[in-house]
């Protein structure tokens, strides 16, 4: 029988990615979309930006965007951000993508940024966010 996860644990019992960089080639080089290549249709020095994750759950929304730990917000990604943050809860998180790991992160709600999470905890309180968000 499976136990339940503490905040912070994680285990390699998980989705993974049906790429298989050996097999398949370098994701990053073949398959990642190169969304630049469409801002030329968008006016205004606009374009497309990714999203990293999203899940929804009876009509409710999440959005995670990961970041590497030195990297900022590109200033529209943020606007996009907090466009999305109407209706949805946003996650903004720093850390180790390979095993989700939140060094620290902020949330966006209503068009709000909320205060950045730091520190050793991060991680737990970043898995809270999510569980809360997943069971109400």
């Amino acid at each position: 029988m499976n136990r339940e996860l503490e905040p912070g644990e994680r285990t390699d019992k998980c989705r993974t990615m049906r790429h298989i960089c050996e097999r398949d080639g370098c994701f990053e080089k073949i398959y990642r979309c190169q969304l630049g290549k469409l801002d030329h249709l968008f006016p205004n020095n606009n374009g497309m930006t990714d999203i990293d994750g999203y899940c929804l759950i009876d009509g409710r929304k999440i959005f995670l965007e990961w970041k590497s730990s030195n990297a900022g917000i590109p200033p529209k990604q943020l606007v996009a951000l907090r466009a999305l943050s109407w209706d949805s809860l946003v996650i903004v998180a720093w850390g180790d993508p390979k095993e989700m790991l939140a060094d620290s992160f902020f949330i966006i709600q209503n068009g709000k940024i909320g205060e950045r999470i730091n520190g050793p905890n991060a991680s737990i309180e970043f898995d809270k966010v999510i569980k809360q968000w997943a069971i109400n």
